[in-house]
Protein backbone atom coordinates (compact mmCIF):
# COMPACT_ATOMS: atom_id res chain seq x y z
CA UNK A 1 0.00 0.00 0.00
CA UNK A 2 1.40 3.14 -1.46
CA UNK A 3 1.41 6.09 1.39
CA UNK A 4 1.01 9.57 -0.11
CA UNK A 5 2.01 12.31 1.69
CA UNK A 6 1.80 15.75 1.23
CA UNK A 7 4.29 18.04 -0.23
CA UNK A 8 5.24 21.70 0.35
CA UNK A 9 3.63 22.09 -2.63
CA UNK A 10 0.48 21.35 -2.42
CA UNK A 11 0.16 22.17 1.57
CA UNK A 12 0.93 25.65 -0.42
CA UNK A 13 -1.99 25.21 -2.96
CA UNK A 14 -4.38 24.05 -0.37
CA UNK A 15 -3.33 26.96 2.18
CA UNK A 16 -4.47 29.35 -0.70
CA UNK A 17 -7.62 27.64 -1.80
CA UNK A 18 -8.36 28.38 2.01
CA UNK A 19 -7.72 31.98 1.27
CA UNK A 20 -9.76 31.93 -1.58
CA UNK A 21 -12.76 30.30 -0.06
CA UNK A 22 -12.59 32.61 2.62
CA UNK A 23 -12.60 36.07 0.42
CA UNK A 24 -15.61 34.43 -1.36
CA UNK A 25 -17.71 33.11 1.70
CA UNK A 26 -16.89 35.58 4.39
CA UNK A 27 -20.23 37.33 4.58
CA UNK A 28 -21.87 36.24 1.77
CA UNK A 29 -25.09 36.54 2.57
CA UNK A 30 -24.85 39.92 4.05
CA UNK A 31 -25.92 42.51 1.39
CA UNK A 32 -28.91 42.34 0.35
CA UNK A 33 -28.89 41.45 -3.66
CA UNK A 34 -29.20 44.40 -6.51
CA UNK A 35 -31.86 44.04 -9.23
CA UNK A 36 -29.90 42.61 -11.70
CA UNK A 37 -28.72 39.83 -8.83
CA UNK A 38 -32.50 39.57 -8.12
CA UNK A 39 -34.17 39.03 -11.52
CA UNK A 40 -31.97 35.65 -11.76
CA UNK A 41 -32.30 34.66 -7.99
CA UNK A 42 -36.01 35.23 -8.70
CA UNK A 43 -35.82 32.96 -12.13
CA UNK A 44 -34.27 29.71 -9.77
CA UNK A 45 -36.93 30.68 -6.73
CA UNK A 46 -39.63 30.48 -9.63
CA UNK A 47 -38.19 26.92 -10.86
CA UNK A 48 -37.89 25.97 -7.23
CA UNK A 49 -41.27 26.41 -6.69
CA UNK A 50 -43.07 24.75 -9.87
CA UNK A 51 -44.17 27.85 -11.28
CA UNK A 52 -43.71 28.28 -15.14
CA UNK A 53 -40.14 30.30 -15.10
CA UNK A 54 -39.16 31.26 -18.63
CA UNK A 55 -35.07 31.07 -18.36
CA UNK A 56 -32.97 33.12 -19.25
CA UNK A 57 -29.77 32.99 -20.66
CA UNK A 58 -27.57 31.85 -17.60
CA UNK A 59 -29.32 28.44 -17.58
CA UNK A 60 -26.07 27.23 -15.43
CA UNK A 61 -27.26 29.54 -12.23
CA UNK A 62 -30.74 29.18 -12.42
CA UNK A 63 -31.07 25.66 -12.78
CA UNK A 64 -28.37 25.02 -10.14
CA UNK A 65 -29.38 27.38 -7.72
CA UNK A 66 -32.97 25.98 -8.04
CA UNK A 67 -31.99 22.71 -6.58
CA UNK A 68 -30.39 24.48 -3.75
CA UNK A 69 -33.51 26.74 -3.38
CA UNK A 70 -35.93 23.44 -3.47
CA UNK A 71 -33.98 21.56 -0.66
CA UNK A 72 -32.42 24.02 1.57
CA UNK A 73 -34.89 27.52 1.24
CA UNK A 74 -33.40 30.44 -0.34
CA UNK A 75 -31.52 32.89 1.39
CA UNK A 76 -29.16 35.76 0.08
CA UNK A 77 -26.21 33.55 0.95
CA UNK A 78 -27.75 30.63 -1.51
CA UNK A 79 -28.79 32.62 -4.13
CA UNK A 80 -24.40 33.70 -4.35
CA UNK A 81 -23.38 29.67 -3.71
CA UNK A 82 -22.54 28.90 -6.90
CA UNK A 83 -20.41 31.68 -8.05
CA UNK A 84 -18.55 31.85 -4.62
CA UNK A 85 -17.89 28.21 -5.04
CA UNK A 86 -16.47 28.28 -9.14
CA UNK A 87 -15.00 31.44 -8.19
CA UNK A 88 -12.97 29.44 -5.20
CA UNK A 89 -11.97 26.90 -8.08
CA UNK A 90 -10.03 29.39 -10.34
CA UNK A 91 -7.05 29.10 -8.00
CA UNK A 92 -6.74 24.97 -9.03
CA UNK A 93 -6.56 26.61 -12.59
CA UNK A 94 -2.34 27.55 -12.18
CA UNK A 95 -2.01 24.17 -10.77
CA UNK A 96 -2.92 22.40 -13.64
CA UNK A 97 -0.68 24.48 -15.35
CA UNK A 98 2.42 24.43 -13.19
CA UNK A 99 4.43 22.65 -15.49
CA UNK A 100 4.31 24.74 -17.99
CA UNK A 101 3.94 28.47 -16.52
CA UNK A 102 6.87 27.16 -13.55
CA UNK A 103 6.18 26.17 -10.33
CA UNK A 104 7.01 29.13 -8.74
CA UNK A 105 5.56 31.13 -10.96
CA UNK A 106 1.67 29.42 -10.42
CA UNK A 107 1.89 29.28 -7.35
CA UNK A 108 2.70 33.24 -6.98
CA UNK A 109 -0.71 33.69 -9.58
CA UNK A 110 -3.04 30.96 -7.17
CA UNK A 111 -2.22 33.59 -4.37
CA UNK A 112 -2.67 36.35 -7.14
CA UNK A 113 -6.40 34.89 -8.37
CA UNK A 114 -7.52 33.92 -4.63
CA UNK A 115 -7.00 37.80 -3.47
CA UNK A 116 -7.63 39.61 -6.85
CA UNK A 117 -10.50 42.42 -5.94
CA UNK A 118 -12.16 42.10 -9.62
CA UNK A 119 -12.24 38.43 -9.52
CA UNK A 120 -13.23 38.00 -5.77
CA UNK A 121 -16.47 40.94 -6.54
CA UNK A 122 -17.79 38.63 -9.54
CA UNK A 123 -17.49 35.69 -7.38
CA UNK A 124 -19.74 37.30 -5.04
CA UNK A 125 -22.27 38.35 -7.58
CA UNK A 126 -25.29 36.56 -8.51
CA UNK A 127 -24.33 35.20 -12.18
CA UNK A 128 -22.54 32.92 -14.49
CA UNK A 129 -19.89 34.99 -15.30
CA UNK A 130 -17.53 33.52 -12.31
CA UNK A 131 -18.89 29.77 -13.44
CA UNK A 132 -18.17 30.13 -17.40
CA UNK A 133 -14.21 31.86 -16.33
CA UNK A 134 -13.24 29.16 -13.25
CA UNK A 135 -14.80 26.31 -16.16
CA UNK A 136 -13.24 27.37 -18.93
CA UNK A 137 -9.39 27.62 -17.32
CA UNK A 138 -10.26 23.94 -15.78
CA UNK A 139 -11.17 22.42 -19.05
CA UNK A 140 -8.08 24.16 -20.51
CA UNK A 141 -5.83 22.34 -17.67
CA UNK A 142 -7.45 19.35 -17.84
CA UNK A 143 -6.53 19.40 -21.50
CA UNK A 144 -3.07 20.00 -21.15
CA UNK A 145 -2.67 17.42 -18.53
CA UNK A 146 -3.82 14.82 -20.82
CA UNK A 147 -7.42 14.16 -19.05
CA UNK A 148 -9.99 14.55 -21.72
CA UNK A 149 -12.85 13.53 -20.23
CA UNK A 150 -12.39 15.84 -16.86
CA UNK A 151 -11.88 18.60 -19.88
CA UNK A 152 -14.91 17.62 -21.23
CA UNK A 153 -16.83 17.77 -18.34
CA UNK A 154 -15.75 21.54 -17.53
CA UNK A 155 -16.37 22.44 -21.67
CA UNK A 156 -19.91 20.94 -20.77
CA UNK A 157 -20.63 23.31 -17.35
CA UNK A 158 -18.85 26.66 -19.08
CA UNK A 159 -21.47 26.27 -22.10
CA UNK A 160 -24.06 26.53 -18.82
CA UNK A 161 -22.15 29.89 -17.95
CA UNK A 162 -24.28 32.82 -19.74
CA UNK A 163 -23.10 35.16 -22.67
CA UNK A 164 -20.27 36.74 -20.36
CA UNK A 165 -18.81 33.09 -22.07
CA UNK A 166 -18.25 34.18 -25.12
CA UNK A 167 -16.46 37.34 -24.32
CA UNK A 168 -14.14 35.39 -23.16
CA UNK A 169 -13.92 32.19 -25.73
CA UNK A 170 -14.07 34.72 -28.78
CA UNK A 171 -11.16 36.81 -26.91
CA UNK A 172 -8.89 33.87 -26.24
CA UNK A 173 -9.61 32.50 -30.24
CA UNK A 174 -8.55 35.62 -31.20
CA UNK A 175 -5.56 36.02 -29.48
CA UNK A 176 -3.99 32.80 -30.10
CA UNK A 177 -4.61 33.35 -33.99
CA UNK A 178 -2.71 36.63 -33.72
CA UNK A 179 0.09 34.67 -31.45
CA UNK A 180 0.14 32.30 -34.02
CA UNK A 181 0.42 34.21 -37.66
CA UNK A 182 2.23 36.66 -36.10
CA UNK A 183 5.11 34.54 -34.19
CA UNK A 184 7.20 32.66 -36.71
CA UNK A 185 8.20 30.45 -33.80
CA UNK A 186 5.07 28.21 -32.86
CA UNK A 187 4.80 27.01 -36.23
CA UNK A 188 8.37 26.50 -36.28
CA UNK A 189 7.74 24.20 -32.80
CA UNK A 190 5.08 22.52 -34.45
CA UNK A 191 6.65 21.56 -37.52
CA UNK A 192 10.21 19.95 -35.13
CA UNK A 193 7.79 18.23 -32.85
CA UNK A 194 5.66 16.92 -35.74
CA UNK A 195 9.06 16.35 -37.75
CA UNK A 196 10.65 14.28 -34.76
CA UNK A 197 7.49 12.59 -34.51
CA UNK A 198 7.71 8.43 -34.78
CA UNK A 199 5.39 6.96 -38.08
CA UNK A 200 1.66 7.18 -36.98
CA UNK A 201 2.49 8.95 -34.16
CA UNK A 202 1.42 12.37 -35.55
CA UNK A 203 -1.99 10.66 -36.12
CA UNK A 204 -2.60 9.43 -32.46
CA UNK A 205 -1.83 12.54 -31.14
CA UNK A 206 -3.76 14.74 -33.87
CA UNK A 207 -6.78 12.30 -32.23
CA UNK A 208 -6.12 12.29 -28.54
CA UNK A 209 -9.11 12.60 -26.33
CA UNK A 210 -11.70 14.42 -28.69
CA UNK A 211 -14.43 11.51 -28.69
CA UNK A 212 -13.79 11.39 -24.49
CA UNK A 213 -13.60 14.86 -24.39
CA UNK A 214 -16.90 15.47 -26.78
CA UNK A 215 -18.24 12.79 -24.30
CA UNK A 216 -17.90 14.12 -21.75
CA UNK A 217 -19.25 17.75 -22.67
CA UNK A 218 -22.26 15.96 -23.59
CA UNK A 219 -22.95 14.27 -20.69
CA UNK A 220 -22.07 17.75 -18.60
CA UNK A 221 -24.62 19.44 -20.68
CA UNK A 222 -27.46 16.93 -20.18
CA UNK A 223 -27.21 16.15 -16.73
CA UNK A 224 -26.20 19.64 -15.64
CA UNK A 225 -28.02 21.18 -18.42
CA UNK A 226 -31.63 20.09 -17.66
CA UNK A 227 -31.25 19.40 -14.10
CA UNK A 228 -31.06 15.46 -14.27
CA UNK A 229 -33.47 15.81 -17.33
CA UNK A 230 -35.74 17.05 -15.01
CA UNK A 231 -35.80 20.87 -16.93
CA UNK A 232 -35.05 19.80 -20.92
CA UNK A 233 -35.59 23.98 -21.69
CA UNK A 234 -31.84 24.32 -20.07
CA UNK A 235 -30.04 23.27 -22.89
CA UNK A 236 -32.39 26.03 -25.63
CA UNK A 237 -31.23 28.62 -23.32
CA UNK A 238 -27.52 27.65 -23.44
CA UNK A 239 -27.39 28.26 -27.04
CA UNK A 240 -29.91 31.52 -26.24
CA UNK A 241 -26.71 32.91 -24.17
CA UNK A 242 -24.67 33.27 -27.70
CA UNK A 243 -27.62 35.18 -29.69
CA UNK A 244 -27.98 37.39 -26.09
CA UNK A 245 -23.90 38.24 -26.18
CA UNK A 246 -24.23 39.37 -30.15
CA UNK A 247 -27.49 41.29 -29.50
CA UNK A 248 -24.96 43.30 -27.52
CA UNK A 249 -22.95 44.14 -30.52
CA UNK A 250 -25.74 45.82 -31.99
CA UNK A 251 -27.92 47.68 -29.87
CA UNK A 252 -26.30 47.45 -26.27
CA UNK A 253 -25.66 50.34 -24.83
CA UNK A 254 -22.77 49.98 -22.07
CA UNK A 255 -20.90 52.02 -19.56
CA UNK A 256 -17.87 54.43 -20.25
CA UNK A 257 -14.63 52.95 -21.59
CA UNK A 258 -13.15 55.65 -18.81
CA UNK A 259 -14.78 53.26 -15.88
CA UNK A 260 -13.32 50.14 -16.97
CA UNK A 261 -9.85 51.84 -17.62
CA UNK A 262 -10.26 53.22 -13.72
CA UNK A 263 -11.23 49.91 -12.70
CA UNK A 264 -8.14 48.95 -14.05
CA UNK A 265 -5.86 51.08 -12.77
CA UNK A 266 -7.68 51.76 -8.98
CA UNK A 267 -8.12 47.77 -8.29
CA UNK A 268 -4.93 46.44 -10.37
CA UNK A 269 -2.21 48.43 -9.89
CA UNK A 270 0.54 45.29 -8.54
CA UNK A 271 -0.75 43.29 -11.24
CA UNK A 272 -0.35 45.36 -14.17
CA UNK A 273 2.60 47.38 -12.96
CA UNK A 274 4.75 43.75 -13.10
CA UNK A 275 2.70 42.95 -16.33
CA UNK A 276 3.99 46.14 -17.91
CA UNK A 277 7.31 45.07 -16.70
CA UNK A 278 7.23 41.94 -18.32
CA UNK A 279 6.02 43.25 -21.44
CA UNK A 280 8.56 46.42 -21.61
CA UNK A 281 11.54 45.33 -19.63
CA UNK A 282 12.23 41.91 -20.50
CA UNK A 283 14.49 41.43 -23.60
CA UNK A 284 14.52 37.96 -24.27
CA UNK A 285 10.99 36.88 -23.96
CA UNK A 286 9.89 33.53 -24.47
CA UNK A 287 6.56 31.93 -26.48
CA UNK A 288 4.20 31.71 -22.96
CA UNK A 289 5.10 35.77 -22.52
CA UNK A 290 4.30 36.22 -26.08
CA UNK A 291 0.81 34.27 -26.37
CA UNK A 292 -0.27 35.94 -22.76
CA UNK A 293 0.46 39.70 -23.91
CA UNK A 294 -1.73 38.90 -27.26
CA UNK A 295 -4.53 37.51 -24.93
CA UNK A 296 -4.18 40.35 -22.50
CA UNK A 297 -4.52 42.79 -25.92
CA UNK A 298 -7.26 41.31 -27.35
CA UNK A 299 -9.22 40.71 -23.94
CA UNK A 300 -8.57 44.48 -23.12
CA UNK A 301 -9.35 45.67 -26.09
CA UNK A 302 -12.54 43.45 -26.38
CA UNK A 303 -14.01 44.51 -23.04
CA UNK A 304 -13.55 48.21 -24.15
CA UNK A 305 -14.90 48.03 -27.79
CA UNK A 306 -18.22 46.20 -26.54
CA UNK A 307 -21.00 48.30 -27.12
CA UNK A 308 -23.00 46.64 -24.12
CA UNK A 309 -19.81 46.59 -21.92
CA UNK A 310 -19.65 46.52 -18.37
CA UNK A 311 -16.55 46.64 -15.52
CA UNK A 312 -17.16 42.85 -15.10
CA UNK A 313 -15.76 42.18 -18.72
CA UNK A 314 -12.39 43.30 -17.53
CA UNK A 315 -12.94 39.99 -15.62
CA UNK A 316 -11.30 38.28 -18.54
CA UNK A 317 -8.49 40.76 -19.20
CA UNK A 318 -7.40 39.29 -15.73
CA UNK A 319 -6.12 36.28 -16.26
CA UNK A 320 -3.32 37.13 -18.48
CA UNK A 321 -2.77 40.20 -16.73
CA UNK A 322 -1.97 38.28 -13.03
CA UNK A 323 -0.34 35.38 -15.24
CA UNK A 324 2.41 37.71 -16.52
CA UNK A 325 2.87 39.53 -13.14
CA UNK A 326 3.15 36.05 -11.87
CA UNK A 327 6.19 35.47 -13.85
CA UNK A 328 7.49 38.87 -13.17
CA UNK A 329 7.01 38.34 -9.33
CA UNK A 330 8.20 35.06 -9.62
CA UNK A 331 11.93 36.64 -11.06
CA UNK A 332 12.53 38.37 -7.94
CA UNK A 333 12.30 35.18 -5.38
CA UNK A 334 15.95 33.89 -6.17
CA UNK A 335 18.64 36.31 -4.75
CA UNK A 336 22.34 35.32 -3.59
CA UNK A 337 23.13 35.51 0.08
CA UNK A 338 25.71 37.70 -0.36
CA UNK A 339 22.96 41.03 -1.69
CA UNK A 340 20.19 39.63 0.54
CA UNK A 341 20.52 41.85 3.20
CA UNK A 342 20.99 45.02 1.26
CA UNK A 343 17.54 44.18 -0.70
CA UNK A 344 16.09 43.56 2.67
CA UNK A 345 16.80 46.82 3.46
CA UNK A 346 16.12 48.23 0.43
CA UNK A 347 12.85 46.65 0.18
CA UNK A 348 11.94 47.91 3.96
CA UNK A 349 12.61 51.43 2.70
CA UNK A 350 10.00 51.50 -0.45
CA UNK A 351 7.56 50.12 1.17
CA UNK A 352 7.49 52.90 4.05
CA UNK A 353 8.01 55.00 1.41
CA UNK A 354 4.62 53.91 -0.14
CA UNK A 355 2.91 53.43 3.52
CA UNK A 356 3.99 57.63 3.49
CA UNK A 357 2.73 58.28 0.35
CA UNK A 358 -0.78 56.62 0.70
CA UNK A 359 -0.99 58.82 4.06
CA UNK A 360 -0.30 62.06 2.02
CA UNK A 361 -3.40 60.94 -0.15
CA UNK A 362 -5.66 60.19 2.83
CA UNK A 363 -4.80 63.30 4.49
CA UNK A 364 -5.67 64.92 1.02
CA UNK A 365 -8.71 63.30 0.94
CA UNK A 366 -10.11 63.51 4.54
CA UNK A 367 -9.16 67.43 4.06
CA UNK A 368 -11.86 69.41 5.56
CA UNK A 369 -14.33 71.02 3.54
CA UNK A 370 -13.44 68.18 0.63
CA UNK A 371 -10.33 67.00 -1.35
CA UNK A 372 -8.78 70.25 -2.80
CA UNK A 373 -5.47 70.91 -4.94
CA UNK A 374 -3.08 71.22 -2.07
CA UNK A 375 0.60 71.79 -3.93
CA UNK A 376 2.95 70.93 -0.93
CA UNK A 377 1.09 67.20 -0.72
CA UNK A 378 1.80 66.66 -4.30
CA UNK A 379 5.04 68.21 -4.08
CA UNK A 380 5.67 64.90 -1.09
CA UNK A 381 4.36 62.55 -3.43
CA UNK A 382 5.79 63.26 -6.35
CA UNK A 383 9.36 63.84 -4.20
CA UNK A 384 8.81 60.15 -2.26
CA UNK A 385 9.09 58.79 -6.07
CA UNK A 386 12.09 60.88 -6.37
CA UNK A 387 13.59 59.82 -3.45
CA UNK A 388 12.74 56.18 -4.23
CA UNK A 389 14.20 56.15 -7.61
CA UNK A 390 17.76 58.02 -6.32
CA UNK A 391 17.73 55.75 -3.42
CA UNK A 392 17.71 52.54 -6.47
CA UNK A 393 20.55 54.26 -7.93
CA UNK A 394 23.06 54.85 -4.72
CA UNK A 395 22.00 51.52 -4.12
CA UNK A 396 22.82 50.20 -6.91
CA UNK A 397 26.34 52.01 -7.21
CA UNK A 398 27.42 51.09 -3.57
CA UNK A 399 26.23 47.65 -3.13
CA UNK A 400 24.82 46.23 -6.70
CA UNK A 401 22.94 46.40 -9.41
CA UNK A 402 21.06 42.68 -8.22
CA UNK A 403 20.50 43.90 -4.68
CA UNK A 404 18.81 47.21 -5.85
CA UNK A 405 16.55 45.91 -8.54
CA UNK A 406 15.24 43.10 -6.15
CA UNK A 407 14.65 45.67 -3.06
CA UNK A 408 13.01 47.60 -5.32
CA UNK A 409 10.84 44.56 -6.86
CA UNK A 410 10.28 43.61 -3.42
CA UNK A 411 9.33 46.72 -1.52
CA UNK A 412 7.05 47.65 -4.25
CA UNK A 413 5.27 44.04 -4.17
CA UNK A 414 4.78 44.20 -0.94
CA UNK A 415 3.36 47.90 -0.65
CA UNK A 416 1.25 46.84 -3.42
CA UNK A 417 -0.16 43.72 -2.02
CA UNK A 418 -1.32 45.53 1.05
CA UNK A 419 -3.51 47.58 -1.33
CA UNK A 420 -4.70 44.81 -3.19
CA UNK A 421 -5.80 42.94 0.52
CA UNK A 422 -7.69 46.34 1.09
CA UNK A 423 -9.38 46.54 -2.32
CA UNK A 424 -10.35 42.84 -1.87
CA UNK A 425 -11.78 43.72 1.08
CA UNK A 426 -13.77 46.40 -0.27
CA UNK A 427 -14.72 45.19 -3.55
CA UNK A 428 -15.82 41.81 -1.96
CA UNK A 429 -18.47 43.69 -0.05
CA UNK A 430 -16.90 42.19 3.46
CA UNK A 431 -16.43 45.44 5.12
CA UNK A 432 -19.89 45.80 6.69
CA UNK A 433 -21.80 48.64 5.23
CA UNK A 434 -21.09 47.75 1.86
CA UNK A 435 -19.68 50.87 0.38
CA UNK A 436 -19.52 51.81 -3.68
CA UNK A 437 -17.47 49.86 -5.86
CA UNK A 438 -17.01 50.21 -10.20
CA UNK A 439 -17.69 45.86 -10.17
CA UNK A 440 -21.51 46.12 -9.28
CA UNK A 441 -23.37 46.53 -12.45
CA UNK A 442 -26.29 48.12 -10.35
CA UNK A 443 -26.37 49.88 -6.80
CA UNK A 444 -27.43 46.96 -4.13
CA UNK A 445 -30.01 48.58 -1.49
CA UNK A 446 -28.98 50.41 1.25
CA UNK A 447 -31.78 50.12 3.43
CA UNK A 448 -33.29 46.65 2.69
CA UNK A 449 -32.20 44.71 5.60
CA UNK A 450 -33.76 47.18 7.62
CA UNK A 451 -37.49 47.20 5.78
CA UNK A 452 -37.42 43.62 6.16
CA UNK A 453 -36.89 43.81 9.72
CA UNK A 454 -39.27 46.18 10.52
CA UNK A 455 -41.68 44.75 8.64
CA UNK A 456 -40.95 41.37 10.26
CA UNK A 457 -41.81 42.80 13.51
CA UNK A 458 -44.70 44.25 12.41
CA UNK A 459 -45.70 40.73 11.44
CA UNK A 460 -44.76 39.18 14.17
CA UNK A 461 -46.83 41.72 16.81
CA UNK A 462 -49.78 40.99 14.87
CA UNK A 463 -50.21 37.59 13.68
CA UNK A 464 -47.67 35.75 16.01
CA UNK A 465 -45.46 34.86 12.59
CA UNK A 466 -42.32 36.96 10.68
CA UNK A 467 -44.18 36.83 7.25
CA UNK A 468 -47.79 36.56 7.57
CA UNK A 469 -48.81 40.34 6.77
CA UNK A 470 -50.87 41.17 3.70
CA UNK A 471 -48.29 43.52 2.00
CA UNK A 472 -48.81 45.09 -0.81
CA UNK A 473 -46.61 46.82 -3.15
CA UNK A 474 -47.59 49.63 -6.17
CA UNK A 475 -45.92 51.27 -8.23
CA UNK A 476 -42.10 50.25 -7.66
CA UNK A 477 -40.56 47.82 -10.10
CA UNK A 478 -37.70 46.54 -8.70
CA UNK A 479 -36.89 42.85 -8.68
CA UNK A 480 -34.41 43.74 -5.43
CA UNK A 481 -38.07 44.53 -3.60
CA UNK A 482 -39.33 41.46 -4.90
CA UNK A 483 -36.46 39.30 -3.36
CA UNK A 484 -37.02 41.08 -0.28
CA UNK A 485 -40.55 40.00 0.03
CA UNK A 486 -40.21 36.38 -1.42
CA UNK A 487 -41.12 34.87 2.26
CA UNK A 488 -44.10 37.45 2.54
CA UNK A 489 -46.65 34.99 1.10
CA UNK A 490 -49.54 37.75 1.09
CA UNK A 491 -46.97 40.09 -0.92
CA UNK A 492 -48.52 41.40 -4.04
CA UNK A 493 -47.83 44.15 -6.94
CA UNK A 494 -49.71 46.13 -8.48
CA UNK A 495 -49.00 49.43 -10.91
CA UNK A 496 -51.04 51.67 -9.56
CA UNK A 497 -52.69 51.81 -6.21
CA UNK A 498 -56.18 51.51 -6.19
CA UNK A 499 -58.04 54.23 -3.39
CA UNK A 500 -60.38 51.60 -2.01
CA UNK A 501 -57.08 49.53 -0.73
CA UNK A 502 -57.12 47.69 2.44
CA UNK A 503 -53.60 46.31 2.61
CA UNK A 504 -52.40 45.98 6.21
CA UNK A 505 -48.94 47.50 4.83
CA UNK A 506 -48.14 49.38 1.22
CA UNK A 507 -45.08 50.18 -0.09
CA UNK A 508 -45.37 53.10 -2.24
CA UNK A 509 -42.78 55.61 -4.20
CA UNK A 510 -41.68 58.29 -1.84
CA UNK A 511 -44.37 61.08 -3.40
CA UNK A 512 -46.83 61.70 -0.81
CA UNK A 513 -49.47 59.04 -0.71
CA UNK A 514 -52.61 61.66 0.97
CA UNK A 515 -55.09 58.99 0.27
CA UNK A 516 -53.04 56.64 2.99
CA UNK A 517 -51.92 59.72 5.57
CA UNK A 518 -55.45 59.30 7.20
CA UNK A 519 -55.30 55.74 8.37
CA UNK A 520 -51.58 54.46 7.80
CA UNK A 521 -48.18 55.34 9.61
CA UNK A 522 -45.48 56.18 7.31
CA UNK A 523 -41.58 55.16 7.35
CA UNK A 524 -38.79 56.47 4.48
CA UNK A 525 -36.42 53.91 3.66
CA UNK A 526 -33.53 55.03 1.36
CA UNK A 527 -33.80 52.37 -1.14
CA UNK A 528 -30.75 52.69 -3.92
CA UNK A 529 -27.61 54.94 -3.53
CA UNK A 530 -26.25 55.31 -6.83
CA UNK A 531 -22.89 56.73 -7.18
CA UNK A 532 -22.53 59.46 -9.78
CA UNK A 533 -19.83 58.20 -11.72
CA UNK A 534 -19.57 60.43 -14.45
CA UNK A 535 -19.39 63.40 -12.08
CA UNK A 536 -15.90 63.06 -10.13
CA UNK A 537 -13.45 65.21 -10.74
CA UNK A 538 -10.04 63.83 -10.60
CA UNK A 539 -9.95 65.32 -6.66
CA UNK A 540 -13.03 63.56 -6.19
CA UNK A 541 -12.14 60.01 -7.00
CA UNK A 542 -9.02 60.59 -3.87
CA UNK A 543 -11.83 59.65 -0.96
CA UNK A 544 -13.74 57.04 -3.02
CA UNK A 545 -10.03 55.60 -3.62
CA UNK A 546 -9.08 55.79 0.29
CA UNK A 547 -12.94 55.57 2.12
CA UNK A 548 -14.98 54.56 -0.30
CA UNK A 549 -17.02 57.80 -0.23
CA UNK A 550 -18.35 59.19 -3.46
CA UNK A 551 -21.63 61.43 -4.52
CA UNK A 552 -24.72 59.62 -5.00
CA UNK A 553 -28.27 60.20 -6.07
CA UNK A 554 -30.95 58.36 -3.90
CA UNK A 555 -33.83 56.97 -4.42
CA UNK A 556 -36.20 56.14 -1.44
CA UNK A 557 -39.70 54.44 -1.11
CA UNK A 558 -42.35 54.37 2.11
CA UNK A 559 -43.64 51.76 3.62
CA UNK A 560 -47.09 52.60 5.16
CA UNK A 561 -48.55 50.62 8.01
CA UNK A 562 -52.01 50.61 8.99
CA UNK A 563 -52.56 52.37 12.04
CA UNK A 564 -54.52 49.43 14.07
CA UNK A 565 -51.12 47.65 13.62
CA UNK A 566 -49.35 49.59 16.13
CA UNK A 567 -50.16 49.28 19.90
CA UNK A 568 -51.60 52.41 21.39
CA UNK A 569 -51.21 53.98 18.00
CA UNK A 570 -50.98 57.81 18.39
CA UNK A 571 -52.72 60.26 16.08
CA UNK A 572 -53.14 58.90 12.39
CA UNK A 573 -51.18 60.14 9.16
CA UNK A 574 -48.16 61.06 11.62
CA UNK A 575 -44.23 60.08 10.19
CA UNK A 576 -42.37 58.21 12.32
CA UNK A 577 -39.24 56.88 12.92
CA UNK A 578 -38.02 53.53 13.19
CA UNK A 579 -34.42 52.91 15.02
CA UNK A 580 -32.15 50.23 13.38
Amino acid sequence: MTNHKLTLEQLLYIAIMVVALAVRFLRLGANPLSDTEAALALQALGLANGSPVLIGSQPGYVLWSSALFAFMGSSNFLARFWPALFGSLIVAIPYLLRERLGRKTALVLALALAIDPGLAAISRQVGGLAIAISAVGLAVGFWLQRKPVMAGIFAGLALLGGPGLWQGLIGLGLSYGLYYWFSEAPRKQENQDHDAMAPGEADAKRGFGYREAIFGAAGALLVAGTLFFRTPQGLSAAAQSLAVYWQGWLSGQGESPLKLIAALLAYEPLAWIFALVRLLFVREKDLLDRFLGWWLLTALLMALIYPLRQVTDLAWALLPLWALAARQLASLVALPDEHRTTAIVFAAVVFLALAFNWENLAGMANAAGGPQPDDVRWFAVMGVFVFVLIAALLVGWGWSGVSARKGLGWGIAAGFLVYTLNAAWFAAGIKMPARYELWETTPLPAQANLMTRVLGQLSDWNTGTSHSLDVLVAGISSPALRWELRNFTHASFVDYLSPGTSAAVVITPAENEPALAASYRGESFVWTKTPEWSSLSPYDWLPWLVSRQVPTQESSLILWAKTSLFPGAGTPGQQDSVTP
